[in-house]
């Protein structure tokens, strides 16, 4: 009479990797008389990730957006090297204001919107 193998218990599937915590930096700043919260993760999606969201006044435009909410991805690094979110966003902001978006967002902050019957 043949022996008989015993049948060997398969191998346990391998344990998932635990997955890293998402790190994410939150702060607020004001830029020119605009209060803003940044929101910044340094690894997201296979890059770094930022919004922008105007809280006062609420959803005012700003230089990079016209709704008061922006949603940036960029190379890891960036923001760190800038200084972290409040400078990096600052710069960014600093940066757009010269532009012809903000340019006619001011000019037309600025001009009157009662109109004159006798001009």
């Amino acid at each position: 009479m043949a022996a008989r193998k015993k049948a060997q218990p398969e191998p346990a599937p391998p344990k998932p990797k635990p997955r890293k915590k998402e790190v994410e930096i939150v702060e607020d700043f004001e830029w020119e008389g605009i209060k803003i919260q940044a929101r910044y993760k340094p690894e997201y999606i296979g890059s770094a990730h930022i919004e922008l969201h105007v809280i006062e006044p609420p959803l005012a435009p700003i230089p990079v957006t016209p709704t008061g909410y922006i949603s940036h991805f960029h190379k890891r690094g960036e923001v760190e090297a800038a200084g972290g979110p409040t400078a990096y966003a600052k710069a960014w902001l600093d940066h757009e204001s010269k532009g012809h978006f903000w340019q006619a967002v001011l000019k037309k902050r600025n001009t009157p919107t009662q109109l004159d019957l006798f001009a």
